[in-house]
Order: structure tokens, then C-alpha cells, then sequence
């Protein structure tokens, strides 16, 4: 209504869940849910592996991927599932693929 404190629509539920959101929040629980599904693709249809984990400077650093996948770009995702697996929260991976 016209004068009402409260947004009503769209534009109210937009402001309700942008208020609700942190940054803080890292999905952790969302993300190992994530890692566990990968696993089969990982490990027995990709077998992806990924060797010198210990090669990588100390934060804070950049990773910088390039990917010719097309569509998808699927090893963006799977080297981000790898770096969980590896590191686990322990060590945040910002990183940009193009």
C-alpha cells in the first residue's frame, strides 16, 4: 500500500532476503555437500588429479585458470572441488577463470 513502511511485491521479498544475506556465511555445509557429489566425476570419470599443492604461494594470491570447454566450463568447478577436498576451509581459493 501507498505510505506503508513495509515493501510489498517483488521489490519487498528482494529487500527481506538482501537483508537476511552475509558475506560471512561461507555455505560451508552447501560446499561439502558439493565436494561429496563430485567425487564419482573427480575420481572415476574425470580422474582429475592435481599435483604441487605445495608449489602454491602464501595468501594472498590469485589463481588464474584458462578453460576451452565450450558451454560449461566444468574444470573451473572441478579444480574448485579439488581445492576444497585439499584445503578444506582452511584456505579460501579466489580465483577467476576466462
Amino acid at each position: 500500500m501507498p505510505g506503508s513502511d513495509s515493501a510489498c511485491g517483488l521489490r519487498g521479498l528482494i529487500d527481506r532476503r538482501a537483508n537476511n544475506y552475509s558475506l560471512q556465511d561461507t555455505g560451508e555445509r552447501f560446499q561439502q555437500l558439493l565436494v561429496w557429489a563430485s567425487q564419482p566425476m573427480l575420481d572415476y570419470y574425470f580422474r582429475m588429479q592435481i599435483k604441487g599443492w605445495d608449489r602454491l604461494p602464501d595468501a594472498p594470491a590469485l589463481l588464474i585458470g584458462v578453460h576451452a570447454s565450450g558451454l560449461l566450463p566444468i574444470e573451473a568447478y572441478l579444480t574448485g572441488f579439488q581445492w576444497i577436498r585439499h584445503f578444506g576451509n582452511s584456505r579460501t581459493a579466489p580465483h577467476t577463470m576466462y
